[in-house]
C-alpha cells in the first residue's frame, strides 16, 4: 500500500475510503514511474488528471480531522433538511423584510455595483456563502425547498431591483438558513455560527459533493 501520494508527494492516510482507494489504483494504471530523490515511487501524469485525486486524499487525511475535532456532523440528516427549512421561514421573512440587515445580501449587491462580470462576482463572494458542512449536496437541497417556500412571485419588488432571484436564493436565502441550522444543531449563537459557516465550507464541498451517494 502506498504511504505517500505518487503524485504529490504528501503523506496519504492510512484509512481510506473506497473512492478513493479505487481513485489511486486507476491512476497508477494510467501513470508513468518517475522516481525522484524524495519519493522513489513518484509516477507522472497530467496535472488536470490527479488534481482531484490529491484533493480528496488531502481532505481524508486532514479535513475529516478537523471536522471530528470541531464536531461537524460527518453524515447530515438530507432527508430532514427540507422540513427543517420550512420551518425557518418566519426568520427569512424577517430579512427578507429588512434585507439590508443580511451582510449576504449587502455582499451580493455590492458586487453587482462594482459592475464585474458574473465570474468576477463569483470570485468576489467565493468563501463566503454556500451551505456550509452541508456541502454540495445540501446546497441543492436548500436551493429547491427556498424556491418552494419564496416563489419567484413572493419576493419585493425592492429586493429584485437590486437582487435577481436566482442571486437572492443562492446568495442570500442559502447562507442565511445554513447559518439558523447550525445555530440549531451545534446550540451556539449567531456570531459564532457565522464562523462555522465560513470554516466548514471547503470541508462540505468535498464531503457532501453533488455526486456524493452518502458514503
Amino acid at each position: 500500500m502506498h504511504k505517500v501520494c505518487p503524485f504529490c508527494g504528501e503523506e496519504l492516510p492510512d484509512l481510506r475510503s473506497g473512492s478513493l482507494e479505487a481513485k489511486l489504483e486507476q491512476l497508477i494504471e494510467e501513470a508513468e514511474l518517475d522516481p525522484t530523490p524524495e519519493n522513489p515511487h513518484a509516477m507522472l501524469l497530467p496535472f488536470t488528471r490527479f488534481i482531484s485525486f490529491c484533493a480528496q486524499h488531502l481532505h481524508e487525511e486532514k479535513g475529516l480531522e478537523t471536522a471530528r475535532r470541531e464536531g461537524w456532523p460527518l453524515e447530515p440528516d438530507f432527508d430532514a433538511l427540507p422540513q427543517r427549512v420550512r420551518n425557518l421561514k418566519p426568520e427569512l421573512e424577517a430579512i427578507l423584510e429588512d434585507p439590508d440587515s443580511s451582510t449576504f445580501f449587502v455582499l451580493a449587491k455590492n458586487s453587482r455595483k462594482s459592475g464585474g462580470s458574473g465570474v468576477l462576482r463569483t470570485f468576489q463572494t467565493f468563501g463566503k456563502q454556500g451551505a456550509a458542512y452541508y456541502g454540495q449536496k445540501g446546497f441543492a437541497v436548500l436551493a429547491d425547498t427556498l424556491r418552494a417556500v419564496f416563489p419567484q412571485g413572493s419576493i419585493p419588488h425592492g429586493i429584485t431591483a437590486s437582487l435577481d432571484y436566482w442571486g437572492l436564493v443562492e446568495e442570500v436565502l442559502i447562507p442565511e438558513a445554513a447559518i439558523l441550522l447550525i445555530m440549531q444543531d451545534k446550540n451556539v449563537s449567531e456570531e459564532k455560527a457565522r464562523e462555522i459557516h465560513e470554516d466548514s465550507r471547503s470541508f462540505g464541498v468535498m464531503q457532501h459533493s453533488v455526486d456524493d451517494e452518502g458514503h
